[in-house]
């Protein structure tokens, strides 16, 4: 990669920053995030961008906190924690799978949006700065629909997850 690694983070920062709704802050916290082994723990200063995240139009409004590892380019390796602050991540009812992993979620609101292989291939492919903007395009077209998949079971009362909404089978 021939560009800067932290004029790289700050553009990814700012360009996510730009996806919510007025009122976003940006602020630095600790995370943990998961390294390429499921497993594998990393603890990480990250720049937080939180606010009011459009999904779906009117209908699609959520909080959110997107976590993006610093410093170093240290997103380029681990992809940002999403995490959403909505009670209607599902499981909600009684009636739908309890199990957090089957719905792409944590107990703490974090969604599963991507593998961290797939994060780390798509990071490889940059061939410069202006890819950058692929990069968060694809990780909010990704982000909108686990969101979208929530919100339409929410909103339907659905049990599970559907088999017609593509996913990584789990463990992988």
């Amino acid at each position: 990669m021939n560009y800067s690694i932290y004029n790289t983070s700050v553009n990814f920062v700012c360009h996510v920053a730009d996806k919510f709704l007025p009122g976003v802050t940006i602020q630095r916290r600790e995370f943990k995030f998961r390294g390429k082994n499921i497993n594998d723990q990393c603890d990480f200063e990250s720049l937080v961008v939180s606010g009011r995240y459009d999904f779906r139009g009117d209908v699609g409004i959520c909080n959110l906190d997107i976590a993006i590892p610093e410093p170093n380019g240290a997103w380029l390796n681990y992809p940002p924690i999403v995490i959403v602050h909505e009670s209607w991540l599902s499981p909600v009812f009684s009636e739908q799978d309890q199990s957090y992993a089957n719905w792409h979620r944590y107990p703490s609101g974090e969604i599963c949006w991507v593998k961290p292989n797939v994060w780390i291939n798509r990071c490889k492919s940059i061939p410069d700065l202006s890819g950058v903007n692929h990069i968060i395009g694809q990780m909010l077209k990704d982000v909108d629909f686990v969101l979208s998949c929530h919100m339409a079971a929410f909103c339907h009362r659905l049990c599970k997850w559907q088999s017609s909404w593509p996913c990584a089978p789990h463990g992988y």
